[in-house]
C-alpha cells in the first residue's frame, strides 16, 4: 500500500522517467508503463501480422553455429606485432592459393541514359554536374542493370526479388530496362520503415501491381511461400550493397526456399552435409600447389593441415541437424539467378556466414574468421584516416606525411612490412596502399567462402568489379546463374 502510494504521489509530481521504448528507439515511453506500452506499440501488431503470414519462419535463414562456445573476439590493436604479422602472412598465402582474379566489367545501361542524358551523345559521367552523390548512384545502378541485361536475366516472366530494397531504386531500374518485357513482377524486401519515394513514380505510370513490398528480415523469410514468388516462371534475387552477414543470409534465402525438395533433404543441405564437403574438397584440390618443399612447408604451418586431415577435421565438426527443421513451400520454377553488390565485410559473423565450410578447410577458425572481418575494414578505412590526417594536418609543419601510392610496391613480404621503428607497433608502420591492399584480400577470402557455397548448390558464380573504385571502394559484384542459363561469363 505504500509503495503505491509514492509511486501516485510521484506521478502527480510529474517526476515520471521516460525512456526509449526497446523496439523502436525513434519513439518512448514512461518507464513505469514500459510493459503496457510493448503491448499496444505499433512495432508489436506489425511483429504479430508478419509473424502470422505464410513466408514467415524465424531464423530460417540464419545458418547454424558449428560449436555452442561462442569464439573469443581479438581486436587488431590488441595483438602484437608479431601476431598480427604472422595473420597478414596467412592471410597472403591463402589469398594467393585460393582466390581467383577478379575482372573488371563496367557497363551503362539505356535505360539510365535515356533518362538522365539530354542527348545520346552526353556521356553519363558528365550528366550530372555538380551533383556527385547522385553522379556514383546511378553509375552503380547504370552498371548492375547492365550485369543482368548482359546475363539474359531481363527477359519476359521474371520475378524480380530486391533483398534490402530500401526506397526500391535498383527494382526501379530493373523495371524501366524491362519496360517491353511481359509479364514481370517485383518484390521489394525490406525490414525497416522507408520513404517509398520510388514506388510513387511506379503508381503514377500504372506499374503499382506488380510491385509488392514485404515488410521483414531477411533471416525469417521464406520466399519460397511469398505470394508471387510461388507462381512464377523465374526468380531472380538482387540486391545493392547487403550489409555483411544480410548477404550471407540473402543467399541462403535465395537457394534453400526457393528449391522444391523433401525438409530432411533440406535440413541435411543447410548444415552441410558429405556431399557438400566432397564438392568444397574437389574445388580446393584443383587449386596450384607451392612448387618447392619449403613453400609446402611453409603453407602448411600458415594455413593449417593437409587436405586429408581436413577432410578427417571438418567431417568431426558436421554436427547433429536439429530436431524440426522449417516447413519449405514449392516453387513452380528454381533459381534463376542472384546478383548482390557486397558491402561491410566487418560486419560478417560466424553465425550467420555462408561459407563457414570452406574456412574450416582451409584451416580459419572462428576467431580468425572474426580477425578476418576486422581486417577487412581496412580496404576503406584506410583511405578515409589517411584523407582526415591530410586535411587536419594541412597547416601544420610537424604533419604526418602519408606514403604517395606511386611509392608503395603492391608486392611485399611480411618481413618488409617492419621497419627499424621498433617503439610503433606493426599496423602504425603500415601505410594506407599496404592497409587498402590487406583489406581488400581479406574480403575476397570472405567472398570466396560465399562462392564455394554456391557451388555446392549447382550454381555457376563469380565475382567482377562492377564499377570503378573511385565510384565506392565497395566496387564488386557476386553473381550467380543457374545451370539452365548458359550465357558466357
Amino acid at each position: 500500500m505504500l509503495l503505491l502510494n509514492l509511486d501516485l504521489m510521484k506521478v502527480a509530481s510529474g517526476d515520471r522517467k521516460r525512456i526509449p521504448c526497446p523496439l523502436n528507439p525513434t519513439h518512448n515511453c514512461y518507464e513505469d508503463e514500459l510493459e503496457k506500452h510493448i503491448k499496444k506499440c505499433n512495432v508489436t501488431k506489425i511483429r504479430k501480422a508478419f509473424e502470422q503470414s505464410a513466408y514467415y519462419a524465424k531464423g530460417i535463414n540464419r545458418g547454424h553455429q558449428p560449436s555452442k562456445v561462442e569464439c573469443q573476439k581479438i581486436c587488431v590493436k590488441d595483438l602484437t606485432s608479431s601476431q598480427l604479422a604472422e595473420m597478414i602472412e596467412r592471410v597472403n598465402i591463402l589469398y594467393g592459393t585460393y582466390v581467383e582474379d577478379v575482372a573488371k566489367v563496367v557497363y551503362e545501361h539505356d535505360c539510365v541514359r535515356t533518362e538522365i542524358c539530354d542527348s545520346q551523345n552526353e556521356d553519363l559521367t558528365s550528366a550530372f554536374g555538380p551533383q556527385a552523390a547522385l553522379k556514383k548512384e546511378l553509375l552503380q545502378q547504370a552498371s548492375l542493370v547492365g550485369q543482368l541485361d548482359r546475363l539474359s536475366l531481363l527477359t519476359d516472366g521474371n520475378c524480380f526479388v530486391e533483398l534490402g530494397a530500401g526506397k526500391g531504386k535498383l527494382s526501379h531500374w530493373i523495371q524501366k530496362a524491362t519496360k517491353t518485357c511481359q509479364h514481370n513482377s517485383f518484390i521489394l524486401v525490406e525490414r525497416s520503415s522507408v520513404r517509398y519515394k520510388m514506388d510513387s513514380f511506379h503508381k503514377q505510370g500504372g506499374d503499382e501491381s506488380c510491385f509488392q513490398r514485404i515488410k521483414i528480415d531477411i533471416e525469417d523469410l521464406n520466399l519460397g511461400c511469398v505470394p508471387g514468388v510461388k507462381d512464377a516462371n523465374n526468380v531472380i534475387v538482387v540486391g545493392k550493397h547487403l550489409c555483411g552477414g544480410a548477404t550471407d543470409m540473402g543467399l541462403r534465402c535465395a537457394t534453400h526456399t526457393l528449391v522444391s525438395q523433401p525438409a530432411t533433404q533440406v535440413k541435411a543441405n543447410t548444415l552441410g552435409g558429405s556431399s557438400y564437403l566432397e564438392n568444397a574438397l574437389f574445388d580446393l584440390t584443383s587449386n596450384r600447389e607451392s612448387s618447392t618443399s619449403t613453400e609446402s612447408k611453409e603453407l602448411q604451418e600458415l594455413t593449417g593441415p593437409s587436405r586429408t586431415e581436413m577432410t578427417t577435421n571438418v567431417v568431426k565438426e558436421v554436427h547433429e541437424p536439429p530436431a524440426k527443421a522449417p516447413k519449405l513451400c514449392e516453387s513452380k520454377r528454381p533459381l534463376q539467378g542472384i546478383m548482390i553488390a557486397l558491402c561491410c565485410h566487418h560486419q560478417c559473423t560466424w553465425d550467420t556466414y555462408s561459407g563457414q565450410e570452406f574456412m574450416q578447410t582451409i584451416g580459419i577458425s572462428p576467431e580468425n574468421f572474426d580477425l578476418l572481418t576486422r581486417l577487412s575494414s581496412w580496404a576503406t578505412c584506410a583511405k578515409t584516416t589517411a584523407k582526415s590526417i591530410r586535411e587536419t594536418t594541412v597547416n601544420n609543419s610537424d604533419a604526418i606525411m602519408m606514403d604517395d601510392p606511386k611509392d608503395v610496391s603492391e608486392d611485399h613480404n611480411t618481413k618488409d612490412l617492419i621497419n627499424s621503428d621498433y617503439n610503433k607497433p606493426l599496423r602504425e608502420q603500415l601505410s594506407v596502399r599496404q592497409r587498402e591492399e590487406i583489406g581488400r584480400k581479406c574480403k575476397r577470402l570472405i567472398d570466396t567462402g560465399r562462392l564455394h557455397f554456391l557451388k555446392s548448390k549447382g550454381l555457376r558464380c563469380f565475382l567482377r568489379e562492377y564499377i570503378d573504385e573511385s565510384i565506392t571502394p565497395e566496387n564488386v559484384v557476386l553473381i550467380a546463374l543457374s545451370s539452365s542459363n548458359k550465357t558466357y561469363i
